[in-house]
């Protein structure tokens, strides 16, 4: 006989999984549970807890392949049943019906524990093998050495339990006692051991993923098979019954298991109250934690569980849980196992851009951006919408946009549509803007959809955003940075989003009439709309809209960044190039355009991409050429005088700082923001037109580049002052 080697032993894992939402499956369940009288209660295990999925098993598998990627085949009974996301063509992943390893006169089983003496019929298990719940995780790094000796022992982590001689002498009379059914089914299966052996094993295994020998299980169930059959024919686990444990116990008896002591919940939790650093968690740390989720069960938060770390760890459903726990779950395993595993399908993405000729370009690297940082877990389906963009060029955005795990669709929008959607002359606008309001409509078959204007560069993983639960809003956006006033009359104290980005929940759009809301919104104030369809949303989407962290939508205008100083770079999930002024036609230095070049240079556009770049840098030597001139001219007209600089723009703080202004005579600049007041440009410090009368200056020059009305608005700032003082508006005139 050759030596046993670990290393070499092929280990399976199985788990038991159930879909509650299952039409099919619930009826068979609720017509059993009335044929058989049983009420939905904790004691004869009917409860829905018992069977609610909430995806645990789809982190459980993620907790696998990260910590436990020597696992060899993944079985996973079900009735009939299998996970919606689960990729079943994945070498590892099997799925077992009942009816594959359960005899007929046991179907249908809606009990755990008579599966679970099946497990060994499972056709090509490993003879050593992991068995878990669905809601049973691998908390870091595991080796085969954590479940079994090197000698092919099962190690069992287990608590003592109590039971007497006397109590396991009169077990039938004494199991009555125990109003709790799984505490009944322990002492049953003590007893049966010490009734076949004359042992009492006198412990209880974790609740959590355990190890197994099939031909063990093969060897208890043929012992114990009279009490396995009683088992086994109920339908659910309301009668006296053996439990699984009985393995552990006859590997036990059969000098096969390495009791390895662990502790209890109830010392778990003392454990859990001591402070981090401790001393005393230096000696009792915790290899698994079990949580029982529930206003009466759960004294810990989940989020213990990313403190800890532990190597096992089991989140436990039970009666008394509520959406609140199950929130609290989700949010910890989705940062602990933040990461979509190979067992998954890729998850389908929906994003939709809006574009014209001009913006193809610019369309096609946002695009771009998203698909090379997206997750390579996720497929991309992109919708174009669009009223004029050429053959050619849609060819162009196709051939980015068509990869492995990204795909795109063109749809065309008749614009007379939108005739009625006022566009303002002087702002940067398309009629394009408007499109995203027809989304619910265009996309029926869609619940959830993410809007993304193209003038974005992306940076992080787009499903991070995609996966934020709008289930109870219309919408997730971004808080805009600017302030609004001109419709506060209609949205009183609500914060204003900006609609660049926008995480739209398209089923809850229909059933709300939201486009219908939108168009007669525009069609009765259209007088009121500025910043177009984000207005308008705005309006008919109060306290119904979810916010999202600032770095998914960070909104960039080069000539007055207000934002970027909160985020380092590599903290920027999206970059929204706002106003007029764009990396591609804008002199102004931007400090987030080499991201955008990143991707732009990378499209077939190339060439048109160097020539934009290449008349940038011309123009801005050209403004730099002109910049000095206007220093030199600022010199000479501060000769003399006592001057103040209004107007505290990027502009003015670029000027100073490229062309080392440093005239005395500048005594400081005046900015009606109250944010920039004390602070400095340059040598320069920032007041309010409050302090005119204090710095007593005899010259005011407007340093706001090409405001025609701003001569006019320094003297009604004079005037409401009385004072008279000399204006100069045509210094910064280019």
């Amino acid at each position: 006989m050759s030596k046993f080697n670990l290393d070499k032993e092929k280990i399976d894992l199985v788990y038991l999984w159930v879909d509650d939402q299952d039409f099919n499956w619930y009826n068979k369940k609720t017509y059993w549970q009335n044929k058989l009288n049983l009420n939905s209660n904790i004691e004869n295990a009917t409860a829905s807890c018992r069977f609610q999925n909430h995806n645990e098993l789809k982190y459980s598998l993620r907790s696998v392949e990260k910590f436990a990627p020597w696992i060899n085949n993944i079985f996973i009974v079900t009735d009939n049943q299998k996970p919606d996301w689960l990729d079943t063509n994945n070498p590892k992943i099997k799925i077992i019906d009942h009816k594959d390893f359960i005899e007929e006169e046991y179907l249908p089983c809606f009990n755990a524990v008579a599966l679970e003496f099946h497990l060994h019929k499972i056709p090509g298990l490993s003879e050593y093998f992991l068995y878990a719940n669905d809601d049973m995780f691998f908390g870091h790094t595991v080796k085969k050495t954590d479940f079994f000796t090197k000698n092919g022992k099962i190690i069992e982590r287990t608590n003592k339990l109590n039971y007497t001689k006397s109590q396991l002498e009169d077990s039938e009379n004494f199991v009555e006692t125990i109003p709790v059914h799984f505490n009944k089914a322990v002492f049953y299966s003590n007893a049966m051991m010490y009734k076949k052996f004359g042992i009492i094993p006198n412990y209880i295994d974790i609740h959590n993923i355990t190890a197994y020998k099939k031909s063990l299980i093969k060897e208890c169930c043929n012992i114990f098979s009279e009490e396995v059959h009683n088992t086994c024919k109920q339908k659910f686990r309301e009668g006296i019954s053996l439990q699984r444990l009985i393995f552990s116990y006859y590997a036990y008896y059969k000098k096969e298991l390495i009791n390895k002591k662990s502790h209890s919940i109830n010392n778990q939790s003392k454990i859990l109250d001591l402070p981090k650093y401790h001393p005393l968690r230096l000696f009792k740390k915790l290899d698994y934690i079990t949580l029982h989720l529930g206003k009466y069960y759960t004294p810990h938060s989940p989020e213990c569980i990313i403190k800890e770390k532990p190597l096992l760890f089991c989140i436990n459903d039970t009666i008394s849980s509520r959406k609140r726990h199950h929130e609290l779950f989700q949010k910890m395993i989705n940062q602990y196992f933040p990461e979509i595993s190979s067992f998954e399908k890729p998850q389908q993405i929906h994003i939709c851009l809006a574009a014209n000729e001009a913006y193809s370009l610019h369309c096609a690297a946002a695009i771009l951006s998203i698909i090379e940082n997206a997750s390579k877990n996720v497929h991309l389906n992109f919708y174009l919408l669009y009223a004029n963009i050429s053959d050619k060029s849609k060819e162009k955005i196709s051939k980015i946009s068509t990869t492995k795990n990204s795909n795109i669709k063109f749809i065309k929008i008749n614009p007379e549509i939108f005739k009625d959607c006022p566009i303002p002359k002087n702002l940067h606008f398309s009629i394009e803007t408007y499109f995203r309001l027809k989304i619910p409509s265009l996309f029926k078959n869609l619940d959830k959809l993410l809007y993304i204007d193209c003038d974005t560069t992306t940076l992080g993983d787009i499903s991070e955003l995609w996966n934020i639960d709008i289930s109870d809003f219309c919408a997730a956006a971004c808080q805009d940075i600017n302030d609004v006033n001109h419709l506060t009359d209609i949205m009183k104290n609500a914060p204003y989003f900006n609609a660049g980005i926008l995480l739209v929940n398209c089923k809850k759009w229909r059933e709300e009439n939201i486009e219908e809301k939108c168009f007669e919104f525009i069609h009765n104030n259209s007088n009121k709309i500025i910043w177009v369809d984000q207005d308008v949303l705005n309006c008919v989407l109060i306290n119904k809209i979810k916010f999202f962290d600032q770095s998914w939508n960070l909104e960039y205008n080069p000539s007055s960044d207000r934002i970027s100083y909160l985020y380092k770079d590599n903290e920027i999930k999206l970059i929204h190039f706002i106003s007029k002024h764009k990396p591609w036609n804008s002199s102004i230095k931007n400090k987030y355009a080499k991201y955008y070049y990143k991707y732009a240079f990378k499209t077939p556009w190339k060439l048109k991409t160097i020539a934009n770049f290449i008349r940038i840098k011309i123009q801005f030597i050209n403004m730099l050429v002109s910049d000095h001139k206007i220093a030199k001219k600022l010199a000479l007209e501060c000769k003399g005088n006592r001057v103040v600089l209004w107007g505290a723009s990027i502009y003015l703080k670029n000027l100073i700082k490229f062309h080392h202004i440093n005239t005395k005579e500048i005594i400081g600049i005046i900015d009606r923001d109250p944010g920039k007041t004390g602070k400095k440009i340059g040598r320069y410090k920032i007041y309010h037109p409050n302090s005119l009368e204090l710095l007593k200056p005899n010259k005011i020059v407007s340093s706001v580049i090409n405001h025609p009305k701003m001569e006019e608005f320094i003297k009604k700032e004079l005037e409401q002052r009385k004072l008279d003082i000399q204006i100069d508006t045509s210094l910064f005139t280019k």
